[in-house]
């Protein structure tokens, strides 16, 4: 917040994005979304100004009189996945001490409690319910200019500079080329976000508006790596192929080299559709695998089998490129079995794939994992910070209730290790390196969850010295890295 009052523009508008490093805190950075890019962008060729409010829960009552004080038109507030104590006292005082300041909410929580915040919130001017591609729409028609995704627009060189301190920090381009996601994952909050609010549920925007976008950013900017954030890039079925091909025809005709990753379905990573990709210069998928147990997948409705999963490992391995997978180890209904089972999969594949484990599904109240199975789930508590979308519960098979506490405790343990020991050793040299170190220890881990599984009643004890010899290993990793050997 540079600007001062007197330097305020036809439309001033201050955006803060609340829950963005909880949501992140598995990624290296933070980094701000392409629709407030667009947003900055045209505001910006409109004549006016946009600032990004930092969220810090212990100064924001401070944050408001200054927001207040600088006479903003627009404060646009976007929650995504827990609305913090300081909100309600933060609103009331902006309002207060400025009540011309248009106040508007937006995201997940909004959507799905629009009627509480707006009772709870009379200073607001709209709670807006559905994805961003949506609430958009009523935030362009109060500033009063149309919104148009990826219109490549010119700014000026002092903008240009701005621009890129402000979007690309990391000299990563991210760039947005769809919006929601065809499929119906059972556990998946977003996917019911989209069926439920967003027109169409799944829009592909046209491949020539996406590469225009990637040129500019690589002509102007010197971008050459470009991460496509959306949920589901290809989509599924015969359009997959025709959107891999698209892409890579698009970029060849403008003769642009580049490198990029994306995340996708494993059912996707077919010989065909990654062939056209790796003309694109693909390097990197993400990839729900969420589970090796043929049942879970089946109750969390993925429409996948364990096959693709290994299909899509052996593929990508061919090609060369890194995958990092998502992984779900226990729902309410998981049993004994399908967690061995799950756990015996996960680790086949971590000799190629690094994981990142969620010991115990976030089960909410808008999914259709709940709708269809809650009627048999027990030990249902609503989490207190969630305003009751989300919620605690106990497990139905007897190995799990008894023994699952210990099981995620000594995850827990060796996830928070594996994060922080490379503190304690010298910097890697590259991200390559640092992703080895982290897909092989996290490897040893699945290891460790499989011995205890295993046991009919593991002693805890026992389980804390299996911890003790897998950390030993992760340290000889460490080390051997530490000695610039190669890790093999």
């Amino acid at each position: 917040m540079e600007r001062t009052m007197n330097e305020k523009k036809a439309v001033s508008l201050a955006l803060l994005e609340l829950n963005n490093k909880v949501k992140n805190q598995d990624l290296a950075s933070a980094s701000i979304l392409p629709v407030w890019r667009r947003l900055w962008l045209d505001i910006k060729c409109n004549g006016g100004e946009m600032d990004f409010i930092q969220e810090n829960s212990s100064v924001m009552i401070e944050v408001a009189l200054k927001l207040a004080n600088l006479k903003y038109d627009i404060i646009l507030i976007h929650i995504d996945s827990f609305i913090p104590n300081w909100l309600f006292p933060f609103i009331k005082l902006l309002h207060n001490t400025d009540q011309s300041i248009d106040i508007f909410l937006c995201g997940f929580i909004p959507t799905v409690k629009c009627g509480e915040l707006a009772e709870a919130l009379p200073e607001v001017h709209a709670v807006i319910s559905g994805p961003l591609e949506s609430s958009m729409e009523i935030i362009y028609n109060r500033i009063g200019i149309t919104f148009r995704p990826y219109e490549v627009k010119d700014i000026s060189a002092v903008d240009q500079s701005v621009f890129k301190d402000l979007f690309l920090k990391d000299s990563v381009g991210l760039i947005q080329a769809s919006a929601g996601c065809p499929m119906t994952c059972s556990f998946c909050r977003y996917s019911s976000l989209y069926h439920r609010y967003y027109k169409g549920v799944y829009e592909q925007f046209p491949i020539d508006n996406i590469v225009s976008e990637i040129l500019e950013l690589n002509r102007k900017f010197n971008i050459s790596h470009f991460k496509f954030i959306d949920s589901n890039f290809l989509g599924c079925g015969k359009m997959a192929y025709k959107r891999a091909v698209d892409l890579a025809s698009s970029l060849q005709a403008k003769g642009l080299d580049i490198t990029c990753e994306m995340h996708c379905r494993s059912d996707m990573v077919q010989t065909d559709i990654i062939s056209q990709l790796v003309k694109c210069g693909l390097r990197h998928l993400s990839i729900g695998i969420e589970s090796m147990s043929q049942n879970q997948l089946d109750r969390f409705g993925k429409k996948e089998t364990v096959m693709d999963h290994r299909s899509a490992k052996e593929l990508t391995v061919k090609h060369g490129i890194s995958v990092q997978g998502y992984a779900i180890l226990a729902d309410p209904l998981v049993t004994r079995e399908e967690l061995l089972e799950n756990l015996s999969g996960l680790y086949e594949l971590s000799e190629e794939v690094l994981f990142i484990i969620n010991e115990k599904m976030i089960l909410y109240s808008t999914t259709d994992y709940y709708k269809k199975y809650h009627s048999l789930l027990s030990g249902l508590k609503p989490f207190k910070v969630s305003l009751g979308t989300a919620f605690d519960y106990s497990f139905k098979d007897k190995w799990c209730i008894e023994n699952f506490g210990i099981f995620q405790k000594a995850s827990l343990l060796l996830k928070y290790k594996i994060r922080t020991l490379p503190l304690s050793y010298s910097p890697f040299v590259s991200f390559a390196d640092n992703y080895l170190y982290i897909k092989k220890a996290t490897s040893h881990k699945i290891q460790l969850l499989m011995r205890i599984v295993s046991e009919n009643k593991p002693d805890e004890s026992k389980v804390m010295l299996w911890c003790n010899e897998a950390l030993k290993k992760i340290e000889e990793l460490l080390t051997s890295y530490n000695e610039l050997k190669v890790i093999k």
